[in-house]
């Protein structure tokens, strides 16, 4: 058996190398899930005593190795809660996965903000030496290892579930033993407006608010939605169809239907894998 211990970063998909101690760069991709672990033979673990910072719309991780990961574009690219994701190692033998939404912490010297940070105390707090609103923001934390998220963010935040995992690589299947929390966050409403379209003649194309189409079963669509979410589209509480949120974050539901002459208010909801449903969104008519 090969004990080589390598790092790699994963983004759900396919698997590169990272030289410890050393800075690394990568572009963001929406849809993408990255992972930092490190790999000895055919287990793995995520990476842990990270410390995560803000920088402009680039996400950061410094960990206790030396080893630093720049996500370029991560808080324009991954908005729609897992339209991309970060995994990073949680409390209480979780993971947490911090968000584009989430709220960020203590401005830091270089301008940039703490958003997270997570590992044993002594880790951490050599890692934030000569950083002062670090110390003071990770201050008070106690236990054998600690972790800081901001005021104002959810523990859970959308992302974290607890549990401890064994990630075993090289096509070895994923074991997971669940500790019984799970995700009870309800999805976030996007902040996109939904759009309608006619595909019947003469006039075909979109649908402003409050206009009027010959097409009895227009097209709905919207963005910026959890990745694998059920869309549920509704006129009050009767249903004009259903879609799963695609990976890029958007969706698509042609009414199944004919709607009878006349005015319709038309809204939808969000239910998650889990299944926690999000309010319904402003009806557009």
């Amino acid at each position: 058996m090969n004990s080589q211990q390598t790092l790699v970063i994963q983004n759900g998909q396919t698997a590169q190398s990272l030289q410890a101690g050393q800075a690394h760069k990568f572009k963001v991709k929406a849809g993408e899930r990255y992972r930092i672990v490190k790999r000895q033979g055919v287990v793995e673990q995520l990476l842990d005593n990270v410390i995560a910072k803000r920088s402009g719309d680039d996400l950061r991780l410094n960990y206790a190795d030396g080893t630093q990961v720049t996500l370029e574009g991560y808080y324009s690219e991954c908005k729609a809660l897992a339209a991309c994701d970060i995994t990073l190692p949680g409390p209480d033998g979780g993971l947490y996965r911090p968000g584009a939404e989430s709220a960020a912490g203590a401005t830091l010297a270089d301008g940039s903000q703490l958003v997270y940070a997570h590992g044993t105390p002594d880790m951490l707090m050599t890692m934030a030496q000569g950083q002062p609103a670090m110390l003071s923001a990770m201050a008070g934390l106690q236990g054998g290892q600690i972790t800081y998220i901001p005021s104002g963010s959810s523990p859970l935040g959308g992302y974290e579930w607890t549990g401890a995992a064994i990630l075993l690589g090289l096509g070895a299947a994923a074991v997971m033993q669940s500790s019984g929390s799970k995700d009870s966050v309800a999805p976030l409403m996007p902040t996109s407006p939904l759009s309608a379209s006619d595909d019947v003649g003469p006039v075909t194309g979109a649908i402003a608010d409050k206009a009027s189409t010959n097409d009895a079963r227009p097209t709905f669509a919207g963005s910026g939605a959890e990745v694998g979410a059920t869309v549920t589209l509704l006129e009050g509480s009767t249903v004009l169809g259903t879609a799963v949120v695609a990976a890029n974050g958007s969706w698509q539901i042609t009414v199944a239907a004919d709607l009878a002459d006349g005015s319709h208010r038309v809204s939808y909801s969000l239910t998650d894998a889990a299944g926690n449903k999000s309010g319904t969104s402003g009806a557009s008519e």
